[in-house]
């Protein structure tokens, strides 16, 4: 099984997301960081990113079929068919080697729980992508 590993940030020049590889210039001071988009191959165009916007894929996804990224903001439903259900906000990171996001607790959960059916098809997770940390630049202009 492989895993697909991908980058997304906001282009310096166009101010739009970019996804894909993930490259940088080498330098140890004031590095900067680049893209190189899935679509356009081994010797493409690459694009120079925002370093305060770039997140890895989970290799998960919504219940959208979005693609969840670090820096996400989500929103979850923790035992959506029940009547106890709890909805809240919250943000996808990277913590000790794992993608996953902290409950109102405090507790980390992964996100490998939201791709998750027990046999009788009870999920005790969903969640829905609603926008990034970063989506205020975008709005802003940068």
């Amino acid at each position: 099984m492989t895993q697909e590993i991908l980058f997304r940030g906001i282009s310096k020049d166009r101010k739009k997301w970019v996804e894909g590889n993930l490259i940088d210039d080498a330098i140890k001071e004031n590095k900067s960081y680049f893209i190189l988009p899935s679509y356009a191959g081994c010797y493409g165009e690459y694009e120079e990113i925002i370093p305060a916007t770039i997140g890895q894929y989970t290799t998960k996804d919504d219940d959208e079929s979005d693609r969840l990224f670090v820096g996400d903001k989500i929103n979850v439903e923790e035992m959506p068919s029940r009547p106890l259900m709890q909805c809240y906000e919250a943000e996808i990171v990277f913590v000790d080697g794992m993608f996953g996001f902290y409950m109102p607790d405090k507790t980390f959960q992964s996100v490998a729980i939201f791709n998750y059916s027990s046999p009788n098809g009870y999920r005790a997770f969903t969640c829905l992508r609603v926008k990034t940390i970063h989506d205020h630049l975008l709005e802003e202009g940068l």
